[in-house]
């Protein structure tokens, strides 16, 4: 049932008003002065209000503006009542956040017009908010399936970057058994040709050395991707210190393939560490990094410049391009959801949007300067005091 909070001190009016909205369907309540009205707002949990412009030294502008100052009541509708018959009487209750007026002395037919009108609005103003509700709902699975993809491609990147060092590796040592089969062969003939069968031993012991020197440095870079693989899987509640050119790298290893035809500038100083969940960062700066590569595909000049430097209390890393650019009417709208400029089945336009929230989640900011035709600048600002 529809609520209808009447604020008048004259209580022949609240009586009227009651018995007529009653009839209708409505629960009402009653309030002679603000104080009164403040009290039956806090537990009644009341739709609209009805308020007389003048109460006894209160003004009902007044009144209505104090009520719209208060978070939990600024979304109430309020209709004035009033005697005056002032040409300008409707803008003054629009002016102080009014939505309507009724003229003394009430009308039962006018009255419930307004009333039904109002409440009309009303509806229609909780099923938008329903729908915006379902929309965030549906919003926040769509971000979360977003970043399970981001994750399962992050993790296939990575698992493709460990099987070329395993292929080097694997016939690293095939290589490597063939040659410790010709010192075995060399060794079966050392009673004939000494000196050159020293020779042709120190030859293949050198490749055996030089194999094994490769092979190790393959390793490494494998214990260094493994390393990473542990980092990023980390449990979405749980942060550690991290430092943000770690992502950067891991970014590059993920994005290999989609980097090798064009210019990349690197600029990475040091920097301090910063408390995160590193899949969370790694996942946005890869973001950025692909939609970047993603602008340049068609461009003459393939450039990206990487920059992370230390900006006062912030850590700020810049990915650069000279791709195709945003238009200025697009840039104000890129860090919408569901907003994308790429071809339909290319992205859910979620990808800037999470970026975004990624970024006031950890108090720090993601900004976007761009031409069109010159390319764009991305930059995220990590605080780290």
């Amino acid at each position: 049932m529809n609520k209808i909070l009447i604020i008048d001190d004259q209580s022949t009016v609240r009586k009227l008003l009651k018995k007529i909205l009653e009839r209708h369907g409505y629960q009402i309540f009653e309030a002679k002065n603000s104080k009164e009205g403040y009290e039956q707002l806090k537990s009644k949990n009341i739709d609209l209000i009805i308020l007389d412009v003048m109460l006894e030294d209160e003004a009902g502008f007044d009144i209505c503006r104090e009520y719209k100052s208060i978070d939990a009541f600024n979304h109430i509708p309020v209709i004035f009542l009033t005697g005056t018959e002032e040409a300008n009487a409707l803008n003054l209750a629009y002016e102080a956040g009014g939505v309507d007026f009724i003229q003394k002395p009430v009308e039962s037919g006018s009255l419930l017009m307004r009333v039904k009108s109002s409440f009309s609005q009303i509806d229609a103003k909780r099923k938008l908010q329903q729908k915006h509700e379902e929309l965030k709902a549906y919003q926040t699975i769509i971000i979360q399936e977003e970043k399970m993809a981001a994750v399962s491609r992050m993790v296939g990147g990575l698992s493709h970057e460990l099987n070329n060092p395993l292929s080097c590796i694997k016939s690293n040592f095939s290589g490597l058994a063939k040659y410790l089969n010709h010192i075995k062969q060399e060794i079966e003939t050392i009673s004939q040709e000494h000196e050159e069968f020293h020779k042709r031993c120190k030859r293949h012991l050198d490749n055996c050395s030089d194999i094994l020197e490769e092979s190790s440095e393959e390793f490494n870079q494998l214990r260094q991707i493994t390393d990473r693989l542990v980092t990023l899987d980390l449990p979405e509640d749980e942060e550690q210190s991290y430092c943000i050119n770690e992502a950067i790298k891991n970014a590059l290893t993920l994005n290999a393939d989609g980097l090798n035809d064009c210019l990349l500038t690197l600029d990475l100083q040091e920097l301090p560490t910063i408390v995160c969940h590193p899949a969370s960062i790694t996942e946005s700066i890869n973001g950025l990094l692909n939609n970047a590569i993603h602008s340049i595909k068609n461009a003459e000049n393939k450039e990206i410049e990487i920059v992370s430097e230390i900006k006062g209390a912030f850590i700020s890393v810049k990915i650069s391009d000279s791709g195709c650019g945003i238009a200025p009417d697009v840039v104000p709208k890129i860090w919408d959801p569901f907003f994308t400029t790429k071809d339909i089945g290319e992205g859910s336009g979620l990808g800037l949007s999470s970026i975004n929230n990624q970024m006031k989640a950890l108090n720090g900011s993601a900004t976007v300067t761009s031409k069109l035709g010159e390319g764009s600048t991305f930059t995220l600002n990590f605080p780290h005091k």
